[in-house]
C-alpha cells in the first residue's frame, strides 16, 4: 500500500505538471499572438489545444465532465489523432516557411493535409476498426514526414529548422519508449508508460515555442537589415544627386561664358572664314555639352 500510494502521488504530480505546463504555454503564446498577429502562433495554439484535448481524452480526464459511451470515447480519441496530423502539418507550413522558401515541400504538406481530412471523413464508408487503425498509421507516417521536413529545412541553412527537428525527435522518442513499454520491452529501473508521451509532448511544445520566438527574432533582424540597406541606398542616391547637381552647375557656368563669347566673336565682320568655321565648331560643341549637362540636372532631380 505505501508503494502504491507513492506511485499514485507521483502520477498525480506528473499529471498536474503536464497540464500546468501546457496551460502556461497556451497563455504565453496567446499573448504573443495578440501582440504580433503572426499566423504561425495561431496554428501553434490550435496544435497545442489539439494535444491537450487528445491527452485529456486519452487519460479519461475529459470524460469526467462529458458523459459518453466507451465507443464514442474511442472514436473521439482516434478522430483527434487525425486532427493532430492535419493541424500539426498546417502549423509546420507556417513555422518552416514552406510556401515562401520551399514550394515543392509546401505542395507535399498541403497534399498530406487533404489526404488526412479525406481519411477522417471516410468513417461512414469504412468500419470503425479500420478507421482506428488508419488513425494510428497516419500519426506514425505524419510524424516521420514532419521530422524529415524539419531536417530538410535545417540542412538548407535555416536556423529555426533545428528547433523543429529536435522537438519532433523528442516526441517520437517518447512515443517509441511508451510503445516499447506497452509491448513489454523495458530497461531495468526505468518505468515505461503514458508519462513518456506527456514528457515528450511538453518538451516538444516548449522547443516549438522557443523556435517560434527565435524565428520571429530572425525575421525582425532580416527586416531591420533590409530597412537599413534601403535607407543607406536612399542616402547614397541623394548624395549622388547633390553631387551631380553641383558638378553640373560648376560646368554650366563657365560653359555659358564660352558660348556667349563665341556668339559675340561670330558677329564680328572682320572674322576670316577659317576662324569663323573654328568658332562655329566650338559653339556647336558647347551647345551639345550644355544639353548633356541639363539632362544630367534633370535626372538628378
Amino acid at each position: 500500500w505505501p508503494a502504491s500510494s507513492a506511485q499514485l502521488e507521483t502520477s498525480m504530480l506528473l499529471h498536474g505538471l503536464f497540464y500546468g505546463v501546457l496551460l502556461g504555454l497556451l497563455a504565453y503564446n496567446l499573448f504573443l499572438l495578440s501582440s504580433l498577429r503572426e499566423k504561425a502562433y495561431f496554428w501553434y495554439l490550435l496544435y497545442l489545444l489539439n494535444m491537450m484535448l487528445f491527452m485529456s481524452a486519452f487519460d479519461g480526464l475529459a470524460w469526467k465532465w462529458i458523459n459518453a459511451s466507451v465507443p464514442v470515447q474511442t472514436l473521439t480519441i482516434y478522430t483527434l489523432m487525425f486532427l493532430h496530423c492535419a493541424v500539426s502539418t498546417q502549423f509546420s507550413r507556417y513555422f518552416l516557411h514552406t510556401r515562401e522558401q520551399f514550394p515543392q515541400l509546401d505542395l507535399l504538406l498541403r497534399s498530406k493535409i487533404l489526404l488526412v481530412l479525406l481519411a477522417m471523413i471516410s468513417l461512414p464508408l469504412i468500419s470503425v476498426d479500420l478507421y482506428n487503425n488508419m488513425a494510428s498509421l497516419f500519426v506514425l507516417v505524419s510524424s516521420i514526414v514532419l521530422l524529415l521536413s524539419g531536417l530538410y529545412v535545417w540542412r538548407r541553412g535555416f536556423r529555426y529548422g533545428s528547433y523543429y527537428t529536435l522537438a519532433w525527435s523528442l516526441l517520437l522518442i517518447s512515443m517509441v519508449l511508451s510503445t516499447a513499454g506497452s509491448l513489454g520491452y523495458e530497461l531495468p529501473g526505468i518505468p515505461y508508460g503514458p508519462q513518456w508521451v506527456k514528457m515528450g509532448t511538453c518538451a516538444e511544445m516548449i522547443l516549438l515555442s522557443l523556435g517560434l520566438a527565435d524565428r520571429i527574432n530572425a525575421l525582425k533582424e532580416a527586416r531591420f537589415h533590409a530597412d537599413e540597406s534601403a535607407r543607406q541606398a536612399r542616402l547614397e542616391t541623394r548624395a549622388q544627386g547633390r553631387f551631380l547637381a553641383r558638378m553640373s552647375h560648376e560646368i554650366r557656368t563657365p560653359l555659358n561664358a564660352v558660348l556667349g563669347y563665341t556668339s559675340l566673336m561670330l558677329r564680328g565682320p572682320q572674322l576670316g572664314n577659317q576662324h569663323r568655321e573654328y568658332l562655329e565648331i566650338i559653339h556647336r560643341s558647347g551647345e551639345h555639352l550644355l544639353r548633356v549637362v541639363n539632362d544630367v540636372l534633370d535626372i538628378s532631380k
